[in-house]
């Protein structure tokens, strides 16, 4: 039994994968690279010593999803497919509604078709809008969403719950995930420029520091600001 990554390749589903590898899961990733590089496949397979298959694939593409599923015996899906950008959500929401939220329904309705009934959604803590407190947690009230991202995550969220009310038989699980890093793969994983420029895709300049040097950056702009 396997468990499919959609968007697999990406930030935090390569991780994924590689957790799940070293945990003795068969996993099988599709991506088309829109938000990753194909390299990232032969460094999870060197971190992990494992093998795996792979589908180059828009998971808007029902008749390749389609047959995903008729090769393989597919328990569950951890969907991080979809664009992700905040900033570019708001120049591009059309964009943005079309692949997120279209994507993801026609993802459930070939799991549907091949009775696939768990399913872990990587959504964002951007549903939560502007929170009433913080820091956040569950218990937090969703919606109010500030921009096209969010807006497309959360309306995924309320058709997971709501087809999750009508089958009782389904396993859904919400991740509503913040900005995440991790220094243990990424070395060999990802580029760190490229994936600040994901969530500062207008900035020209991106500077990374040490933390030497932003301890001394901060001091030096706290003594600024009382001189």
């Amino acid at each position: 039994m396997a468990i499919l990554l959609p968007g697999g390749a990406g930030y935090i589903g390569s991780h994924t994968a590689i957790e799940l590898l070293n945990k003795g899961k068969e996993v099988i990733i599709l991506d088309n690279f829109s938000n990753s590089k194909p390299e990232v496949l032969e460094k999870i397979k060197q971190i992990t010593g494992k093998d795996f298959k792979f589908y180059e694939l828009n998971y808007l593409n029902k008749e390749g999803l389609e047959k995903v599923f008729q090769e393989n015996n597919i328990e569950a899906v951890i969907n991080f497919a979809g664009f992700k950008a905040v900033g570019e959500s708001v120049k591009k929401p059309i964009e943005y509604y079309t692949n997120n939220i279209s994507g993801a329904l026609t993802l459930l309705d070939v799991m549907r078709e091949y009775n696939c009934k768990k399913f872990i959604f990587s959504s964002s803590a951007t549903v939560y809008g502007e929170p009433e407190t913080i820091p956040i947690t569950e218990e937090c009230k969703v919606g109010g969403t500030t921009n096209p991202y969010g807006t497309t995550k959360l309306f995924i969220e309320r058709i997971l719950k709501e087809n999750s009310d009508l089958n009782q038989e389904k396993v859904i699980a919400l991740l509503s995930n913040f900005n995440t890093f991790n220094i243990q793969y990424d070395q060999l994983c990802h580029d760190l420029i490229t994936f600040i420029k994901i969530f500062q895709p207008d900035k020209e300049e991106i500077r990374i520091y040490k933390t030497e040097e932003l301890i001394e950056l901060l001091e030096a702009k706290v003594n600024e600001v009382s001189n």
